[in-house]
């Protein structure tokens, strides 16, 4: 794509954001509409947890594609959740790479850095690239094409919300399998976020190999446990 094409898309784009968030998926038909084939939506699962990976998902509708309930994936039952993403995941016209970075790796960059290269290498390994790439949130890493960061993306703009939904199940899944392997935590209840019960197994048994050492709970965890050393 020449410089004139990515401005042309890049304005594109702007010019349709205020109007999406009245109207969802208007964004998308316009984009499409215009003759073009390739939009991307990102967006990231378990920046908050005491364990375990941050999850990225780049999604890409090649044309526009109807499916019902793709919303947030936080505002969507556990039940619905798993039918909508089996039917994203098997859909042909939608494409989508997933990324996951390991409690180590976010301990060394941050939370923040290691959500950015998740983005960044999901995006990068999409086939096609994409002509633009929607990020849900106020930050996007660097992409040597058209971006742009929009906070609450996932709840208006239906390529970000499968993304969200990809990003959710596909991290639920490695929490369960994470359950198989240190079950006294019960990595398959809380998914790793700080739960009253979750404190309470971190406390008990210390952290486990999955656990975020720089996060102040679990940090805490291993200062207590030292003093009795």
């Amino acid at each position: 794509m020449t410089q004139l094409e990515l401005f042309s898309v890049s304005s594109l784009c702007d010019s349709l954001f205020s109007l999406s968030v009245s109207h969802p998926s208007a964004f998308e038909r316009s984009f499409f509409a215009r003759g073009y084939q390739y939009l991307a939506g990102v967006d990231e699962a378990g920046r908050g947890p005491l364990a375990g990976p941050v999850v990225v998902c780049a999604c890409m509708m090649v044309g526009e594609v109807a499916l019902p309930h793709v919303m947030d994936s936080k505002l969507l039952r556990s039940d619905l959740l798993n039918s909508v993403y089996a039917s994203l995941i098997s859909h042909p016209r939608i494409l989508y790479a997933v990324t996951a970075i390991d409690a180590t790796k976010i301990d060394c960059m941050n939370i923040l850095q290691a959500t950015l290269l998740g983005m960044q290498r999901a995006v990068e390994s999409l086939r096609p690239a994409p002509q633009f790439v929607v990020v849900d949130g106020n930050k996007a890493p660097y992409f040597s094409l058209p971006v742009q960061a929009v906070v609450k993306a996932d709840r208006f703009i239906p390529v970000v919300s499968a993304a969200s939904i990809i990003a959710k199940c596909t991290r639920d899944h490695l929490m369960c399998l994470y359950h198989q392997k240190w079950p006294e935590y019960r990595f398959d209840l809380h998914k790793g976020y700080g739960t009253a019960f979750h404190l309470e197994m971190l406390q008990r048994y210390g952290p486990s190999p999955i656990h975020r050492r720089s996060f102040h709970p679990v940090k805490q965890c291993e200062k207590e446990a030292e003093l009795f050393l």
